[in-house]
């Protein structure tokens, strides 16, 4: 099987699949989807090769590729694709003889971004929230990327800036945040608006509550 690119990053990639593997792909970016796609090719029976098609040349496998490419992003529901390679071809690590400084410091900090799933849900759930806004007033769906152009616009304050992506990100310390069992009772109460009874998030505050001091 000959198939042809006219990404020299996706060449490269396979070019250098071994040097990844033995590095875990740690700091490669996409480095789930680059795992999924090396193992793909690692699984065929027969040998697949790779080679390079110059792009925008009237190339027609390249023009139905863009028309995939572009199909796939305005469907409204992602296709499932299952991820998830086969045990003895699964790397879980890199080798010991690769791990140096460097390396290692960058594990280290994929894996506190891993850890840190809560608040990507949150974020997720925010973001997902005002692109459906969006759409039911402007007819449209906007994508993470632009919503976050958007808050950086020149025509806000940087003040403003800054409360739009903690706003975003949840980083106010606001409704059920203040529900914990490790923290005291008169801490957990913050939790809910003493004057609606609701609880006390950023939307709440915005948009809902009667309490004159907000108005």
């Amino acid at each position: 099987l000959t198939l042809e690119t006219d990404s020299k990053y996706v060449l490269n990639i396979f070019k250098n699949h071994q040097k990844l593997e033995d590095r875990g792909f740690i700091g490669v970016p996409h480095a789930r989807l680059v795992k999924c796609a090396i193992t793909s090719f690692q699984m065929r029976p027969t040998q697949t090769r790779m080679v390079w098609a110059k792009g925008y040349n009237r190339h027609k496998g390249n023009e139905e590729a863009d028309k995939l490419a572009g199909a796939a992003v305005k469907k409204e529901k992602a296709s499932y694709v299952n991820l998830t390679p086969p045990p003895e071809l699964n790397i879980t690590g890199a080798k010991l003889s690769q791990m140096m400084q460097a390396l290692a410091y960058k594990a280290i900090m994929v894996k506190k971004s891993s850890d840190d799933s809560m608040y990507r849900k949150r974020t997720d759930r925010n973001l997902m929230r005002i692109k459906n806004c969006v759409k039911d007033m402007f007819g449209y769906l906007p994508t993470s990327k632009a919503i976050w152009k958007s808050i950086r616009h020149k025509d806000f304050e940087l003040k403003i800036q800054i409360f739009f992506w903690k706003a975003i990100h949840e980083a106010y310390w606001l409704g059920d945040q203040w529900i914990n069992s490790n923290m005291r009772q008169e801490l957990q109460e913050r939790a809910i608006c003493q004057v609606c009874r609701e609880v006390d998030d950023m939307n709440h505050i915005l948009t809902r509550c009667q309490s004159l001091a907000r108005s």
